[in-house]
């Protein structure tokens, strides 16, 4: 019994062996297959983005996008207008590396770093980033359903010495940048350098030299280890040379170090920054100068400390931000108010001057207080940088400070809707990290226009995007249509990125995108697009944010779908056409109008306002329109003068003013050159196609004033102003003002100077006059208008003048047109009518501010020309060719 017993359990024992050795084998081969499988998946995804590098350098757009799942749409739009941009860029390279692959339920992430380099004005632009990829299975082949930037690390904290030497155009620094891992794994950062700026040295926290590869102004770093969340760390630079200015092939710079100043836009990379989502931190600047300088920076200042013939002055940095500078003999005034401080750094102007701009540009934050919240910043400050440092800048947004350039801010007057847009950027790109050019520049624009209607009241906005408000200004949409129909390639969807095209799309974001902002204000309501802005400030200060995240957050608010809005205004280029045709008919209880609008090229939806004419001014009916043509009937009790389609001109749109643009600028150009009989002629010709332009009646009622023929120009000026509040009652505009100016003129001309100066008191008097009219209206009321006499110069003396003319990288090109104008073409495309007043002296039309003087050596060449304002020298160019 024993020997059985002791055989079962020898048989028990080989059976459970044989069993765990067959549930070895089995799970050593799923393991197996399993990993053999990976594996195969793993090189499938390393072939998949092997392909896609290749295709990008192929800029095979069409194989690119298929890369992308379509089941995301918003996605997928996205990365197809994103993928576009590729098509325009130079000597592109592109390197995608694979480091990590993790396996999920049913999806896989990929985490790859991405280096790519072109070339933009034969420089090598380069970048490098991290991204994570989600991957799925749709049909036989893999599909990016998600990608973004991983966002692995955070600056902050910063110890930046700085050493300028102004007299040798060079500085000396060196950064200590104390850093935050926020993901695990990666081994390599990129750090941001003006490319003018050669590292010297480069070790981390322990004195341990680090390897780096240097792409154009990006330097790639190799950390000799794998990041851990949470781990901080230091990069300590050592850095020195001259600044390069990038954007020297547009025209105008940010970055300069000489002797009569210096300053630098963070934009530059004057300093180094680890490139990140977020490139701000706290930190400490000490700057080291020759005495007698005073320096206006990021931060607030703690003090000068002397050192021999030098002096070193600190700020301290409390929140994260991106640093700017500028160093000069500065007069400096600054004023606590609302717990910041508001200061200015003038370069021209006295005591005066400083107090006029620091009250108003506290006025102007406490507004904006209402409609973002708190100013973000400790301090806002107003700085000058000389003109011919800059260039064609106009001005540049720092965070706590804005640069100007000399000359741009008048001594009485404030510059208030250059200057709103420039503080809206305090917000729009300094606080929130906008992508796209059309959220930084067409959303500072409109900040600016905010405050123009806060201040001159509801209907001057609508004014101030159709025609501008100040005279001087050439942002607004009139400017946008005339750049269409002079300078076709200037015209871009607003809403996507293109490199090389920023320029261009700064431009349009500045003449058409704010006008864009105001029309999606109409579409959802003003409360509800206030409550979006105050909403995305609250969410995305110090992140990055795109044009997709501000239509969803103005779709929250409003509760509305507005694919449609920003397909036909952000992402496509152009604008609408529409024509109304309309009859009436006499019906019992009154009048029925019974009509119909067209769209004469690509189909728009628009909500938009019919105004019935009457005595009383218009009665206003809503439409929306979303075909190409559109039925409308009315009812209305006493018969409408006029029907009239989208009277106050809420719709960025072509009108037929518009469509003849050419034809003003060749009258314009005949009345510049005194040609007045065939200005006369062409007049009459346009009146005959667009009866209802005000622009050419005004140009008719200059004719008359300018050959003598008053009486004529009194009842032009009259029929002007009676039409005008026939069709724009109560609406604002530089119209009236410029006629009841004329008016003035034509009575003092005719010896009439008590109703010449009735006139001009009427202009006074009104505070949303434009300021040019203002001012003109201030000097003929202290002094008589006469008319200039005129001088006349000889076809063959003005071609002496014609050629090119360069300051930096500006180009200024002048020729004759086919009746005889001088014509100057500045770098942004736009021609200029110049009137002769003197010797090598010339007028501008259109600017009465604007003058050029051409300059002659002693042996009585022409050397070039000096560009004036009010007298003063804005640009000193030299001639380059005959």
């Amino acid at each position: 019994m024993k020997s059985i017993k002791n055989l079962g359990v020898v048989k028990r024992i080989t059976l459970n062996s044989l069993f765990s050795i067959f549930v070895f084998l089995m799970v050593f081969t799923i393991g197996f297959s399993l990993e053999l499988k990976a594996k195969s998946k793993k090189k499938e995804i390393k072939d998949f983005f092997q392909l896609m590098e290749e295709t990008i350098v192929k800029k095979d757009i069409k194989k690119l996008i298929g890369f992308y799942s379509k089941k995301d749409l918003s996605f997928f739009k996205e990365k197809k207008r994103e993928l576009n941009s590729y098509n325009h860029l130079k000597d592109l390279k592109y390197k995608i590396i694979v480091e990590k692959i993790e396996f999920k339920s049913d999806n896989i992430v990929v985490i790859v770093s991405n280096k790519t380099s072109y070339k933009q004005h034969n420089r090598v632009v380069g970048n490098f980033y991290w991204t994570n990829n989600i991957l799925r299975k749709e049909g036989k082949g893999w599909k990016i359903v998600k990608e973004e930037i991983r966002d692995f690390i955070k600056p902050i904290d910063i110890k930046l010495n700085v050493e300028l030497l102004p007299d040798k155009g060079l500085v000396k620094g060196n950064a200590k940048i104390k850093y935050e891992v926020l993901l695990p794994f990666e081994n390599s950062l990129a750090l941001k350098l003006n490319r003018g700026l050669k590292i010297d040295k480069l070790t981390d926290g322990k004195g341990q030299k680090l390897l780096f590869d240097r792409l154009g102004g990006v330097a790639v770093i190799s950390l000799n280890k794998v990041l851990k969340k949470k781990e901080q760390g230091m990069v300590n630079i050592e850095y020195s040379g001259s600044f390069f200015n990038d954007s020297k092939d547009s025209g105008y710079s940010q970055v300069c170090i000489d002797s009569s100043g210096s300053f630098a836009s963070w934009v530059t990379r004057w300093y180094p920054m680890i490139a990140n989502e977020s490139t701000k931190c706290g930190g400490t600047i000490k700057y080291t100068l020759p005495v007698g300088l005073k320096v206006a920076s990021s931060g607030l200042f703690k003090g000068i400390k002397k050192n021999g013939n030098k002096e070193i002055h600190t700020f301290k940095i409390n929140q994260p931000l991106n640093f700017s500078f500028a160093a000069a003999k500065y007069l400096h005034k600054s004023k606590i108010i609302d717990g910041i401080e508001v200061a200015v750094y003038f370069l021209e102007g006295g005591e005066k001057k400083a107090k006029f701009y620091i009250e108003e540009c506290s006025k102007m934050i406490a507004f904006f207080k209402t409609v973002y919240g708190m100013y973000p910043y400790d301090k806002y400050a107003v700085v000058e940088v000389w003109k011919d440092k800059v260039g064609g800048l106009g001005g540049s947004s720092e965070q706590g400070m804005n640069l100007f350039p000399t000359g741009i801010l008048p001594d009485d007057d404030s510059y208030e809707f250059v200057i709103g847009h420039e503080i809206g950027h305090s917000w729009w790109e300094n606080l929130i990290s906008c992508e796209e050019v059309a959220l930084a520049e067409g959303m500072s624009q409109y900040t600016g226009a905010l405050w123009m209607e806060y201040k001159y009241g509801d209907k001057a906005i609508l004014s101030l995007l159709k025609n501008g408000f100040n005279t001087t200004s050439t942002q607004f949409s009139w400017s946008y249509f005339y750049d269409l129909c002079t300078i076709p390639q200037s015209d871009l969807p607003i809403g996507i990125n293109i490199p090389g095209k920023l320029m261009i799309l700064h431009s349009l974001a500045n003449k058409k995108g704010y006008f864009v902002y105001h029309m999606l204000r109409e579409e959802i309501g003003k409360n509800n697009f206030l409550k979006g802005l105050k909403n995305i400030v609250k969410k995305f200060r110090n992140k990055k944010f795109k044009l997709e995240e501000f239509k969803k957050e103005m779709e929250l608010v409003s509760k509305k779908d507005l694919d449609y809005f920003f397909n036909q205004w952000f992402y496509k280029k152009g604008a609408p056409e529409f024509k109304l045709k309309y009859e009436v008919e006499k019906i019992n209880n009154g009048y029925k109008i019974k009509g119909k609008i067209s769209q004469t090229g690509d189909i728009y939806t628009v909500n938009s306002e019919i105004g019935l004419l009457t005595k009383n001014g218009y009665d206003i009916r809503k439409i929306n329109i979303k075909e190409k043509n559109t039925d409308f009937s009315f009812v209305l009790k006493t018969k409408p003068e006029d029907v009239v389609f989208d009277p106050f001109y809420k719709i960025l749109r072509w009108t037929p003013d518009l469509r003849k643009i050419k034809d003003l600028i060749k009258i314009n150009r005949l009345i510049a050159g005194h040609k007045y009989k065939r200005a006369e002629e062409f007049i009459e010709a346009y009146l005959k196609k667009v009866p209802y332009s005000f622009k050419a009646k005004m140009l008719l009622a200059k004719v008359f004033l300018e050959t003598k023929r008053y009486k004529m120009a009194e009842a032009q000026y009259k029929k002007i102003i009676n039409l005008y509040n026939k069709y724009h009652k109560d609406y604002f505009s530089s119209i009236i003002g410029a006629c009841k100016i004329g008016l003035g003129k034509v009575y003092d001309l005719s010896g009439k100077r008590a109703k010449a100066i009735s006139y001009y008191k009427q202009i006074v008097s009104k505070s949303i006059e434009s300021p040019d009219t203002r001012k003109d209206a201030i000097k003929f009321l202290k002094t008589k208008f006469k008319l200039a006499e005129l001088y006349h110069v000889k076809l063959e003396t003005l071609k002496q003048y014609q050629g090119k003319y360069k300051i930096q990288g500006l180009v200024f090109s002048s020729k004759i047109d086919i009746d005889g104008i001088l014509i100057v073409k500045g770098p942004d495309g736009y021609e200029y009518n110049l009137v002769p007043i003197a010797v090598d002296n010339f007028g501008m039309i259109g600017n009465d501010s604007l003058s050029i003087k051409f300059i002659r050596d002693q042996k009585q060449l022409l050397r070039g020309f000096h560009l004036l304002k009010n007298g003063k020298i804005l640009y000193k160019l030299k001639k380059t060719e005959k």
